[in-house]
Protein backbone atom coordinates (compact mmCIF):
# COMPACT_ATOMS: atom_id res chain seq x y z
CA UNK A 1 0.00 0.00 0.00
CA UNK A 2 1.44 3.30 -1.08
CA UNK A 3 1.61 6.32 1.04
CA UNK A 4 -1.47 7.95 -0.46
CA UNK A 5 -3.57 4.90 0.23
CA UNK A 6 -2.42 4.85 3.86
CA UNK A 7 -3.35 8.48 4.30
CA UNK A 8 -6.82 7.88 2.93
CA UNK A 9 -7.29 4.91 5.29
CA UNK A 10 -6.14 6.98 8.31
CA UNK A 11 -8.52 9.80 7.41
CA UNK A 12 -11.48 7.47 7.11
CA UNK A 13 -10.62 5.82 10.45
CA UNK A 14 -10.41 9.15 12.19
CA UNK A 15 -13.69 10.22 10.62
CA UNK A 16 -15.48 7.05 11.74
CA UNK A 17 -14.14 7.33 15.27
CA UNK A 18 -15.13 10.97 15.40
CA UNK A 19 -18.67 10.17 14.34
CA UNK A 20 -18.93 7.39 16.85
CA UNK A 21 -17.75 9.75 19.61
CA UNK A 22 -20.26 12.43 18.63
CA UNK A 23 -23.05 9.90 18.70
CA UNK A 24 -21.92 8.72 22.11
CA UNK A 25 -21.68 12.23 23.58
CA UNK A 26 -25.04 13.25 22.09
CA UNK A 27 -23.88 15.92 19.77
CA UNK A 28 -26.14 14.53 17.15
CA UNK A 29 -28.54 12.80 19.60
CA UNK A 30 -31.28 14.92 21.36
CA UNK A 31 -30.15 16.37 24.73
CA UNK A 32 -32.86 16.74 27.48
CA UNK A 33 -33.21 20.16 29.17
CA UNK A 34 -35.41 21.63 31.91
CA UNK A 35 -38.06 24.14 30.96
CA UNK A 36 -39.46 24.46 34.51
CA UNK A 37 -37.55 23.75 37.68
CA UNK A 38 -38.60 23.85 41.34
CA UNK A 39 -37.98 27.00 43.35
CA UNK A 40 -34.80 27.24 45.36
CA UNK A 41 -36.76 27.44 48.60
CA UNK A 42 -40.25 26.26 49.33
CA UNK A 43 -41.64 27.56 52.62
CA UNK A 44 -44.84 25.94 53.72
CA UNK A 45 -46.82 27.65 56.49
CA UNK A 46 -49.37 25.83 58.54
CA UNK A 47 -51.30 27.60 61.29
CA UNK A 48 -52.45 25.33 64.07
CA UNK A 49 -51.60 21.71 64.57
CA UNK A 50 -54.97 20.46 63.30
CA UNK A 51 -54.66 21.88 59.77
CA UNK A 52 -52.96 20.37 56.71
CA UNK A 53 -51.46 21.74 53.51
CA UNK A 54 -50.01 20.60 50.16
CA UNK A 55 -46.49 20.97 48.73
CA UNK A 56 -46.06 21.25 44.95
CA UNK A 57 -42.61 20.96 43.31
CA UNK A 58 -42.64 21.69 39.57
CA UNK A 59 -40.54 19.98 36.85
CA UNK A 60 -40.90 20.13 33.03
CA UNK A 61 -38.38 18.48 30.66
CA UNK A 62 -37.94 18.63 26.86
CA UNK A 63 -35.95 16.47 24.42
CA UNK A 64 -36.35 13.39 26.58
CA UNK A 65 -35.10 10.27 24.77
CA UNK A 66 -36.81 6.92 24.88
CA UNK A 67 -33.95 5.38 26.86
CA UNK A 68 -34.22 8.11 29.49
CA UNK A 69 -36.59 8.76 32.37
CA UNK A 70 -37.41 11.54 34.82
CA UNK A 71 -37.07 10.86 38.54
CA UNK A 72 -37.25 12.86 41.77
CA UNK A 73 -34.46 12.80 44.27
CA UNK A 74 -35.01 13.49 47.95
CA UNK A 75 -31.85 14.15 49.91
CA UNK A 76 -29.95 12.32 47.07
CA UNK A 77 -32.19 9.24 47.04
CA UNK A 78 -34.41 8.28 44.09
CA UNK A 79 -38.07 8.27 45.18
CA UNK A 80 -39.84 8.05 41.77
CA UNK A 81 -39.49 6.56 38.29
CA UNK A 82 -41.33 8.49 35.62
CA UNK A 83 -44.88 8.96 36.76
CA UNK A 84 -44.70 6.31 39.47
CA UNK A 85 -43.43 6.52 43.02
CA UNK A 86 -40.96 3.86 44.03
CA UNK A 87 -41.86 1.08 46.41
CA UNK A 88 -40.02 -0.07 49.47
CA UNK A 89 -37.80 -3.00 48.51
CA UNK A 90 -38.69 -4.90 51.69
CA UNK A 91 -42.44 -4.38 51.94
CA UNK A 92 -43.35 -3.66 48.35
CA UNK A 93 -45.34 -0.63 49.43
CA UNK A 94 -45.03 2.93 48.35
CA UNK A 95 -42.42 4.87 50.24
CA UNK A 96 -45.14 7.40 51.13
CA UNK A 97 -48.71 7.24 49.82
CA UNK A 98 -49.00 11.02 50.03
CA UNK A 99 -46.44 11.52 47.28
CA UNK A 100 -47.73 11.65 43.69
CA UNK A 101 -46.23 12.46 40.30
CA UNK A 102 -48.62 14.71 38.46
CA UNK A 103 -48.41 14.52 34.66
CA UNK A 104 -51.82 15.96 33.83
CA UNK A 105 -50.26 19.30 33.12
CA UNK A 106 -48.46 17.76 30.10
CA UNK A 107 -51.54 18.17 27.95
CA UNK A 108 -51.29 21.91 28.42
CA UNK A 109 -47.59 21.96 27.60
CA UNK A 110 -46.53 22.08 23.94
CA UNK A 111 -42.83 21.86 24.48
CA UNK A 112 -42.10 19.34 27.21
CA UNK A 113 -43.15 16.65 29.62
CA UNK A 114 -44.43 17.55 33.10
CA UNK A 115 -43.35 15.57 36.15
CA UNK A 116 -44.52 17.67 39.10
CA UNK A 117 -44.09 16.21 42.56
CA UNK A 118 -47.13 16.75 44.79
CA UNK A 119 -47.03 16.02 48.54
CA UNK A 120 -50.52 15.90 50.05
CA UNK A 121 -51.78 16.11 53.66
CA UNK A 122 -48.73 17.73 55.12
CA UNK A 123 -49.22 18.20 58.88
CA UNK A 124 -47.14 18.49 62.01
CA UNK A 125 -47.02 14.72 62.53
CA UNK A 126 -45.26 14.23 59.16
CA UNK A 127 -43.49 17.52 58.74
CA UNK A 128 -40.08 16.23 59.73
CA UNK A 129 -40.31 13.56 57.03
CA UNK A 130 -41.29 16.09 54.35
CA UNK A 131 -38.54 18.56 55.14
CA UNK A 132 -35.50 18.09 52.91
CA UNK A 133 -33.67 18.78 49.64
CA UNK A 134 -35.51 17.86 46.42
CA UNK A 135 -34.20 17.63 42.79
CA UNK A 136 -35.78 16.71 39.49
CA UNK A 137 -33.34 14.52 37.43
CA UNK A 138 -33.06 12.80 34.05
CA UNK A 139 -31.70 9.27 34.40
CA UNK A 140 -30.82 6.49 32.04
CA UNK A 141 -33.46 3.80 32.15
CA UNK A 142 -30.98 0.96 32.08
CA UNK A 143 -28.71 1.84 34.98
CA UNK A 144 -30.24 4.93 36.75
CA UNK A 145 -27.20 6.93 35.77
CA UNK A 146 -27.88 10.62 36.34
CA UNK A 147 -27.65 12.54 33.11
CA UNK A 148 -28.87 15.97 34.31
CA UNK A 149 -30.44 17.42 37.49
CA UNK A 150 -32.49 20.51 38.20
CA UNK A 151 -31.62 23.06 40.83
CA UNK A 152 -32.18 22.01 44.41
CA UNK A 153 -35.41 22.95 46.17
CA UNK A 154 -35.14 23.20 49.95
CA UNK A 155 -38.51 22.47 51.54
CA UNK A 156 -39.04 24.12 54.90
CA UNK A 157 -42.27 23.64 56.86
CA UNK A 158 -43.44 26.20 59.42
CA UNK A 159 -46.24 25.03 61.71
CA UNK A 160 -47.40 27.70 64.15
CA UNK A 161 -49.53 27.03 67.27
CA UNK A 162 -53.26 27.56 67.44
CA UNK A 163 -54.69 31.01 68.17
CA UNK A 164 -55.70 29.91 71.66
CA UNK A 165 -52.09 29.21 72.60
CA UNK A 166 -50.12 29.80 74.74
CA UNK A 167 -52.08 28.94 77.88
CA UNK A 168 -50.86 30.29 81.25
CA UNK A 169 -51.62 28.81 84.66
CA UNK A 170 -50.35 29.25 88.21
CA UNK A 171 -50.50 27.15 91.36
CA UNK A 172 -48.97 26.99 94.82
CA UNK A 173 -47.06 24.08 96.25
CA UNK A 174 -47.44 20.88 94.26
CA UNK A 175 -51.16 21.16 93.48
CA UNK A 176 -51.03 21.94 89.77
CA UNK A 177 -54.75 21.26 89.30
CA UNK A 178 -55.82 24.42 91.16
CA UNK A 179 -55.21 27.75 89.44
CA UNK A 180 -54.54 30.45 92.06
CA UNK A 181 -53.92 34.18 92.19
CA UNK A 182 -54.05 34.67 95.99
CA UNK A 183 -51.34 33.08 98.12
CA UNK A 184 -49.85 33.45 101.58
CA UNK A 185 -46.40 34.89 102.11
CA UNK A 186 -43.92 32.01 102.25
CA UNK A 187 -45.84 29.76 99.83
CA UNK A 188 -44.19 28.47 96.64
CA UNK A 189 -45.71 29.74 93.39
CA UNK A 190 -45.30 27.94 90.06
CA UNK A 191 -46.31 29.62 86.79
CA UNK A 192 -46.67 27.47 83.67
CA UNK A 193 -46.97 28.27 79.97
CA UNK A 194 -48.10 25.60 77.43
CA UNK A 195 -48.36 25.66 73.63
CA UNK A 196 -48.58 23.47 70.54
CA UNK A 197 -45.13 22.17 69.72
CA UNK A 198 -45.02 23.66 66.23
CA UNK A 199 -42.45 23.13 63.49
CA UNK A 200 -39.75 24.06 64.09
CA UNK A 201 -40.51 23.70 67.83
CA UNK A 202 -41.67 26.87 69.54
CA UNK A 203 -39.60 28.73 72.09
CA UNK A 204 -41.52 29.88 75.18
CA UNK A 205 -40.07 32.88 77.01
CA UNK A 206 -41.17 34.28 80.40
CA UNK A 207 -40.78 37.96 81.30
CA UNK A 208 -41.60 39.82 84.51
CA UNK A 209 -43.44 43.13 84.28
CA UNK A 210 -42.99 43.07 80.50
CA UNK A 211 -39.24 43.69 80.53
CA UNK A 212 -37.09 41.41 82.71
CA UNK A 213 -36.41 38.08 81.01
CA UNK A 214 -36.60 35.03 83.27
CA UNK A 215 -33.89 32.52 82.44
CA UNK A 216 -34.06 29.84 85.15
CA UNK A 217 -37.10 28.05 83.74
CA UNK A 218 -37.87 24.38 83.13
CA UNK A 219 -38.88 23.42 79.57
CA UNK A 220 -39.95 20.23 77.85
CA UNK A 221 -42.76 18.37 76.10
CA UNK A 222 -45.70 17.01 78.05
CA UNK A 223 -47.23 13.58 77.38
CA UNK A 224 -50.04 15.26 75.42
CA UNK A 225 -47.47 16.70 72.98
CA UNK A 226 -47.60 20.30 74.24
CA UNK A 227 -44.44 22.28 74.79
CA UNK A 228 -44.17 23.87 78.24
CA UNK A 229 -42.09 26.31 80.25
CA UNK A 230 -42.34 26.58 84.06
CA UNK A 231 -40.94 28.96 86.64
CA UNK A 232 -41.09 28.52 90.43
CA UNK A 233 -40.45 31.27 92.98
CA UNK A 234 -41.27 32.07 96.63
CA UNK A 235 -44.28 34.24 97.46
CA UNK A 236 -42.93 37.49 98.88
CA UNK A 237 -44.50 40.93 98.92
CA UNK A 238 -42.49 42.36 96.04
CA UNK A 239 -43.51 39.49 93.73
CA UNK A 240 -46.83 41.07 92.89
CA UNK A 241 -46.12 41.98 89.26
CA UNK A 242 -47.46 40.59 85.99
CA UNK A 243 -45.69 37.65 84.35
CA UNK A 244 -45.99 37.22 80.57
CA UNK A 245 -45.25 34.18 78.40
CA UNK A 246 -44.40 34.84 74.75
CA UNK A 247 -44.16 32.40 71.83
CA UNK A 248 -41.18 32.83 69.52
CA UNK A 249 -41.57 31.10 66.14
CA UNK A 250 -40.29 31.98 62.63
CA UNK A 251 -43.66 31.15 61.17
CA UNK A 252 -45.21 34.25 62.72
CA UNK A 253 -43.19 36.43 60.35
CA UNK A 254 -45.54 35.61 57.47
CA UNK A 255 -48.80 35.36 59.44
CA UNK A 256 -51.06 38.37 59.13
CA UNK A 257 -52.61 39.52 61.31
CA UNK A 258 -50.31 38.47 64.07
CA UNK A 259 -51.97 35.96 66.44
CA UNK A 260 -52.15 36.68 70.14
CA UNK A 261 -49.07 34.65 70.98
CA UNK A 262 -48.90 35.88 74.59
CA UNK A 263 -50.54 34.97 77.88
CA UNK A 264 -50.16 36.46 81.36
CA UNK A 265 -50.58 35.58 85.02
CA UNK A 266 -50.77 37.91 87.99
CA UNK A 267 -50.64 40.21 89.70
CA UNK A 268 -50.61 37.93 92.73
CA UNK A 269 -52.31 38.89 95.98
CA UNK A 270 -49.60 38.10 98.54
CA UNK A 271 -51.32 37.92 101.93
CA UNK A 272 -49.44 38.23 105.23
CA UNK A 273 -50.23 38.59 108.91
CA UNK A 274 -50.00 42.01 110.63
CA UNK A 275 -46.54 43.43 111.21
CA UNK A 276 -44.71 46.76 111.59
CA UNK A 277 -46.78 47.37 114.71
CA UNK A 278 -46.43 50.48 116.88
CA UNK A 279 -48.11 51.85 120.01
CA UNK A 280 -47.93 55.56 120.66
CA UNK A 281 -46.86 56.85 123.05
CA UNK A 282 -44.28 54.36 124.25
CA UNK A 283 -44.65 55.43 127.89
CA UNK A 284 -47.48 57.22 129.72
CA UNK A 285 -47.06 58.48 133.32
CA UNK A 286 -50.10 59.26 135.50
CA UNK A 287 -49.39 61.62 138.44
CA UNK A 288 -52.88 62.92 139.15
CA UNK A 289 -56.18 61.12 139.58
CA UNK A 290 -57.71 63.40 136.95
CA UNK A 291 -55.18 62.37 134.30
CA UNK A 292 -56.26 60.34 131.25
CA UNK A 293 -54.01 57.89 129.37
CA UNK A 294 -54.53 57.54 125.58
CA UNK A 295 -52.86 54.84 123.45
CA UNK A 296 -53.02 54.36 119.66
CA UNK A 297 -52.09 51.10 117.94
CA UNK A 298 -51.10 50.89 114.23
CA UNK A 299 -50.09 47.95 112.01
CA UNK A 300 -49.86 46.78 108.40
CA UNK A 301 -51.43 43.61 107.06
CA UNK A 302 -52.96 41.96 103.99
CA UNK A 303 -55.86 41.46 104.11
CA UNK A 304 -56.78 44.48 106.21
CA UNK A 305 -56.85 44.36 110.00
CA UNK A 306 -60.11 42.81 111.18
CA UNK A 307 -59.74 43.08 114.97
CA UNK A 308 -57.90 45.09 117.63
CA UNK A 309 -57.83 43.93 121.24
CA UNK A 310 -56.16 45.44 124.33
CA UNK A 311 -54.64 43.94 127.47
CA UNK A 312 -53.97 46.54 130.19
CA UNK A 313 -54.58 44.92 133.62
CA UNK A 314 -51.27 43.12 133.46
CA UNK A 315 -49.86 43.74 136.96
CA UNK A 316 -50.67 40.77 139.24
CA UNK A 317 -49.62 42.72 142.36
CA UNK A 318 -52.68 44.98 142.07
CA UNK A 319 -55.72 42.95 143.11
CA UNK A 320 -58.49 45.48 142.37
CA UNK A 321 -57.87 48.12 139.77
CA UNK A 322 -59.87 51.31 140.09
CA UNK A 323 -59.13 52.74 136.66
CA UNK A 324 -61.26 51.69 133.71
CA UNK A 325 -60.53 51.35 129.97
CA UNK A 326 -62.57 52.43 126.98
CA UNK A 327 -61.67 50.70 123.69
CA UNK A 328 -62.61 51.94 120.22
CA UNK A 329 -60.79 49.98 117.51
CA UNK A 330 -57.11 50.85 117.61
CA UNK A 331 -57.56 53.47 120.38
CA UNK A 332 -57.51 52.77 124.14
CA UNK A 333 -58.38 55.35 126.83
CA UNK A 334 -57.76 54.77 130.55
CA UNK A 335 -59.12 57.03 133.33
CA UNK A 336 -60.45 57.01 136.90
CA UNK A 337 -57.06 56.46 138.57
CA UNK A 338 -56.42 56.24 142.32
CA UNK A 339 -53.30 56.03 144.43
CA UNK A 340 -54.01 52.35 145.07
CA UNK A 341 -53.32 51.81 141.35
CA UNK A 342 -49.73 52.97 141.78
CA UNK A 343 -47.61 50.49 139.80
CA UNK A 344 -46.12 49.89 136.34
CA UNK A 345 -48.37 48.24 133.75
CA UNK A 346 -47.72 46.68 130.36
CA UNK A 347 -50.25 47.88 127.80
CA UNK A 348 -50.49 45.30 124.98
CA UNK A 349 -52.21 45.69 121.61
CA UNK A 350 -53.10 42.49 119.71
CA UNK A 351 -53.91 42.81 115.98
CA UNK A 352 -55.51 40.06 113.88
CA UNK A 353 -56.43 39.38 110.26
CA UNK A 354 -57.39 36.17 108.43
CA UNK A 355 -53.74 35.12 108.09
CA UNK A 356 -52.56 35.52 111.69
CA UNK A 357 -51.96 37.89 114.57
CA UNK A 358 -49.23 40.06 116.01
CA UNK A 359 -48.82 42.10 119.21
CA UNK A 360 -46.70 44.87 120.68
CA UNK A 361 -46.63 46.68 124.03
CA UNK A 362 -46.28 50.05 125.73
CA UNK A 363 -45.77 51.06 129.39
CA UNK A 364 -48.19 52.77 131.79
CA UNK A 365 -46.76 54.23 135.02
CA UNK A 366 -49.25 55.23 137.73
CA UNK A 367 -47.61 57.35 140.45
CA UNK A 368 -50.25 59.33 142.34
CA UNK A 369 -49.37 60.84 145.76
CA UNK A 370 -51.28 59.40 148.76
CA UNK A 371 -54.42 61.42 149.50
CA UNK A 372 -58.16 60.78 149.72
CA UNK A 373 -59.64 59.43 146.62
CA UNK A 374 -60.72 62.14 144.30
CA UNK A 375 -64.48 61.72 144.42
CA UNK A 376 -64.98 64.55 141.99
CA UNK A 377 -62.80 62.76 139.48
CA UNK A 378 -64.78 59.55 139.93
CA UNK A 379 -68.00 61.47 139.49
CA UNK A 380 -66.65 63.07 136.31
CA UNK A 381 -65.73 59.72 134.88
CA UNK A 382 -69.19 58.49 135.84
CA UNK A 383 -70.93 61.41 134.18
CA UNK A 384 -68.93 61.12 130.97
CA UNK A 385 -70.46 57.81 130.08
CA UNK A 386 -73.48 58.07 127.76
CA UNK A 387 -75.76 56.01 130.05
CA UNK A 388 -75.08 58.10 133.16
CA UNK A 389 -75.43 61.35 131.25
CA UNK A 390 -78.84 60.25 130.00
CA UNK A 391 -79.98 59.29 133.52
CA UNK A 392 -78.85 62.61 135.03
CA UNK A 393 -80.56 64.57 132.29
CA UNK A 394 -83.80 62.66 132.85
CA UNK A 395 -83.76 63.32 136.59
CA UNK A 396 -83.12 67.04 136.06
CA UNK A 397 -86.02 67.28 133.65
CA UNK A 398 -88.34 65.47 136.09
CA UNK A 399 -87.39 67.71 139.07
CA UNK A 400 -87.83 70.84 136.99
CA UNK A 401 -91.29 69.70 135.90
CA UNK A 402 -92.35 69.04 139.52
CA UNK A 403 -91.13 72.46 140.67
CA UNK A 404 -92.95 74.22 137.84
CA UNK A 405 -96.23 72.49 138.70
CA UNK A 406 -95.83 73.41 142.40
CA UNK A 407 -95.26 77.09 141.58
CA UNK A 408 -98.33 77.14 139.33
CA UNK A 409 -100.48 75.59 142.10
CA UNK A 410 -99.27 78.08 144.73
CA UNK A 411 -99.94 81.07 142.48
CA UNK A 412 -103.38 79.74 141.62
CA UNK A 413 -104.30 79.26 145.31
CA UNK A 414 -103.12 82.78 146.30
CA UNK A 415 -105.13 84.39 143.55
CA UNK A 416 -108.14 82.42 144.53
CA UNK A 417 -107.79 83.42 148.25
CA UNK A 418 -107.31 87.09 147.33
CA UNK A 419 -110.49 87.10 145.26
CA UNK A 420 -112.38 85.55 148.17
CA UNK A 421 -111.13 88.24 150.58
CA UNK A 422 -112.13 91.01 148.21
CA UNK A 423 -115.59 89.53 147.83
CA UNK A 424 -116.02 89.35 151.63
CA UNK A 425 -114.86 92.95 152.07
CA UNK A 426 -117.48 94.21 149.64
CA UNK A 427 -120.17 92.37 151.54
CA UNK A 428 -119.15 94.08 154.84
CA UNK A 429 -119.34 97.52 153.21
CA UNK A 430 -116.20 99.52 153.64
CA UNK A 431 -113.28 97.49 152.36
CA UNK A 432 -113.14 99.34 149.10
CA UNK A 433 -114.50 102.72 150.39
CA UNK A 434 -112.24 105.68 150.91
CA UNK A 435 -111.21 106.46 154.48
CA UNK A 436 -112.24 109.79 155.94
CA UNK A 437 -109.56 112.42 155.74
CA UNK A 438 -107.70 113.55 158.81
CA UNK A 439 -108.32 117.17 160.01
CA UNK A 440 -105.73 117.61 162.66
CA UNK A 441 -102.17 118.83 161.97
CA UNK A 442 -99.08 118.47 164.14
CA UNK A 443 -99.84 121.85 165.91
CA UNK A 444 -103.44 120.75 166.68
CA UNK A 445 -104.93 122.11 163.44
CA UNK A 446 -106.81 119.81 161.02
CA UNK A 447 -105.35 118.97 157.65
CA UNK A 448 -108.01 118.17 155.14
CA UNK A 449 -108.02 115.56 152.39
CA UNK A 450 -105.38 113.29 153.88
CA UNK A 451 -106.56 109.95 152.56
CA UNK A 452 -105.13 106.87 154.21
CA UNK A 453 -105.79 104.87 151.03
CA UNK A 454 -103.61 107.18 148.94
CA UNK A 455 -100.82 106.99 151.49
CA UNK A 456 -100.94 103.23 151.48
CA UNK A 457 -100.95 102.94 147.63
CA UNK A 458 -97.84 105.16 147.49
CA UNK A 459 -95.98 102.54 149.46
CA UNK A 460 -96.65 99.11 147.98
CA UNK A 461 -95.17 97.30 150.98
CA UNK A 462 -98.02 98.62 153.16
CA UNK A 463 -100.80 97.02 151.11
CA UNK A 464 -100.48 93.63 152.67
CA UNK A 465 -100.40 95.08 156.22
CA UNK A 466 -103.41 97.24 155.50
CA UNK A 467 -105.36 94.25 154.21
CA UNK A 468 -104.54 92.38 157.38
CA UNK A 469 -105.66 95.50 159.35
CA UNK A 470 -109.01 95.45 157.59
CA UNK A 471 -109.49 91.77 158.41
CA UNK A 472 -108.56 92.50 162.04
CA UNK A 473 -111.03 95.43 162.13
CA UNK A 474 -113.86 93.27 160.85
CA UNK A 475 -113.18 90.59 163.41
CA UNK A 476 -112.87 93.06 166.40
CA UNK A 477 -116.03 93.50 168.53
CA UNK A 478 -115.58 97.30 168.60
CA UNK A 479 -114.50 98.30 165.12
CA UNK A 480 -112.37 101.34 164.62
CA UNK A 481 -114.43 104.56 164.39
CA UNK A 482 -113.93 107.44 161.98
CA UNK A 483 -111.88 109.20 164.65
CA UNK A 484 -109.64 106.13 164.71
CA UNK A 485 -109.16 106.40 160.97
CA UNK A 486 -108.42 110.08 161.32
CA UNK A 487 -105.69 109.36 163.84
CA UNK A 488 -104.34 106.66 161.56
CA UNK A 489 -104.32 109.03 158.65
CA UNK A 490 -102.56 111.65 160.74
CA UNK A 491 -99.89 109.19 161.87
CA UNK A 492 -99.30 107.88 158.38
CA UNK A 493 -98.90 111.39 157.07
CA UNK A 494 -96.00 111.84 159.44
CA UNK A 495 -94.43 108.40 158.88
CA UNK A 496 -95.82 106.42 155.92
CA UNK A 497 -94.26 103.08 156.88
CA UNK A 498 -95.62 99.59 157.78
CA UNK A 499 -94.25 99.77 161.30
CA UNK A 500 -95.95 103.12 161.84
CA UNK A 501 -99.28 101.73 160.62
CA UNK A 502 -99.07 98.84 163.05
CA UNK A 503 -98.29 101.15 165.99
CA UNK A 504 -101.20 103.40 165.17
CA UNK A 505 -103.64 100.56 165.07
Amino acid sequence: MDISSKLVWIFLHVLVMSCMNEVTTGVYASTPTFITEPDNEVRVFQHGSSTTTTILLECEVQNLNSDQKVSWLKNGNIISDGDQMRQDAGTGRLIDYRYRISTSEAEESESGDVFNLRINSVDISRSRFDIGRYQCAVLGKANDNIIITSRTAVVTLYVTPRDTHPICRSWKGGDSDVNVTSVTEGDTITISCESDLGEPPVVLQWTANNNATITDTRTGIRPNGLSYSEYTFPAVRNNTGIYSCNIHHPGYEDVSPQPGATCTVGPFDIQYKPDNMTITPNVVTITDAKDIANFTCDANGNPSIVEYSWIYNSNPSIANLTFVGYEEGNILQLRGFNDIDNANYTITCVVQNTVGECSTSSVLIVDISSKPANIENKRTAFELTPTYAFMIGGLAFLLGSVLLIAVVIIIFKRRRRRKGDQKQAKQDGGVDQEVQTATTSLEGDYISDIDITEVIEKNVDMKGIYQELEVFRRQTPSPCSSVCYQNVGKGLAQDPSPSRLVSLV
